[in-house]
This record gives structure tokens, sequence and C-alpha cells, in this order.
């Protein structure tokens, strides 16, 4: 996913609609990121909000001009859904959305999946990092995150190996 977002940032354009349903893993493992229905060219002001609740970054969801760290913030909400199974901020109420666009306040750690060891802390912080609410206080660009998770992996974090049998599901989204 990085990559992808890398490629078009370099083309200028912003994805910014990342969630779980516009990633994609093919057979071999290749990953798709799909839905560009929204992508915007980098500086391009629009005169609506456009994104899914509760995956948008905060800056997107106040009508402000999108830039790489706005996808940097989906790539963060995704990297925490996979840590915990659910999305960043769940739990605002119907009137906070309302009021703000989306979640607005800063994330709370994942916690990880009941049943499950917890997540590793290096990619913990590396999620945290991305969400943050200032886009100066983020990663950059999709690079910049890359490079850390690369990083953490050479220093050893992995998730215990599980097999699951063909249509299992492994994770529902709603959590």
């Amino acid at each position: 996913l990085c990559e992808a977002l890398a490629f078009a940032h370099h083309r200028r354009v912003i994805h910014r609609d990342l969630k779980p349903e516009n990633v994609m893993v093919g057979s071999f493992g290749q990953v798709y990121l799909v839905d560009w229905g929204i992508a915007q060219v980098n500086g391009q002001a629009e005169d609506m909000i456009a994104g899914t609740p509760g995956w948008i970054a905060p800056e997107q969801a106040r009508g402000e001009v999108c830039d790489a760290r706005t996808d940097v913030w989906g790539l963060g909400a995704l990297l925490y859904y996979c840590l915990c199974g659910r999305r960043p901020n769940r739990e605002l109420t119907l009137q906070e959305r309302a009021a703000t666009g989306a979640d607005a306040r800063p994330v709370e750690p994942p916690t990880g999946i009941v049943g499950r060891p917890p997540p590793p802390p290096e990619l913990v912080r590396i999620a945290m990092k991305a969400l943050r609410l200032d886009p100066a206080e983020r990663y950059q660009n999709p690079v910049a995150l890359a490079n850390d998770l690369q990083l953490a992996r050479a220093e050893g974090w992995w998730f215990e190996r599980q097999v699951f049998p063909a249509g299992a599901i492994i994770v529902r989204q709603g959590l």
C-alpha cells in the first residue's frame, strides 16, 4: 500500500479513501488499492467533504486541502485496524461526529484483539505516529512510514502465525 500511494503521490494524486474495503489481496499475495473515485490532485481544494466517516483524516473532515499526510493518516488507520480489529475512535458519539465531521480527538493506542497476544510495541508506535492529529507530526509521506515498518521488521517483530481454512472469516468489520 505504501508503494502504491508513493507512486500516486509522485503523480500528485491523493487517494483520500483508505479503508479495508479498498484493499484487495491477490491469490499470490499482491496488494491492490482500489476505488480511486474521490481521489484528488494534490493541493486542490474542494467545495464538499468526501470520504468514509470514521476512516478520513481530521483535516479532510474539516474540508482542508489534502496532501500525502492525509493518506498517511489512512495508512495508520489501516494498521490500527490490523492491530486491534477496529477503526480508530469508533466510540465517538453521533453528536461528536456531526460537530467535527470525523474523529477529531487523539486516537487511543490499540490494545490488541481479545484472546491474542498484544500487538508488537513498535507497530503500535508506527500506527500512533501516522495517526497524529497534526499532519506536521505524522510521517510526511508513505515512504517514510514504509521505512519504519521495514526497520521494525528487521529488528524482529512478528505476529504469531496462524493457518485458516479457505473461506474462514479472519476479522469482521464493525467489532
